[in-house]
């Protein structure tokens, strides 16, 4: 399963719950309203960037990364979350 990044340039509630609402069984949140994980199948950056409505006229603000590789300092949550998407199909 592939895991994105939705980075918000602000505190965004409303990005949150789209999230969440979009993605319920398939995100980590690395900081409240501000940076989140997400997994999808088959999908690309462009597609889940229209799917949370992160758009002109819609959320705006923010930005939608594939994660290839990975490295850095974080909560054992988030490597955990991580590895066990990774292993997904």
């Amino acid at each position: 399963m592939a895991a994105f990044a939705i980075i918000s340039q602000v505190p965004n509630p409303a990005l949150q719950a789209r999230i969440m609402e979009t993605y319920p069984n398939a995100f980590h949140v690395v900081s409240p309203s501000i940076a989140w994980l997400v997994a999808a199948n088959g999908v690309t950056t462009q597609e889940v960037s229209t799917a949370l409505t992160i758009m002109p006229g819609g959320i705006d603000g923010a930005i939608v990364l594939k994660i290839d590789s990975y490295y850095g300092f974080a909560s054992k949550a988030v490597w955990e979350w991580l590895a066990v998407k990774a292993t997904e199909t």
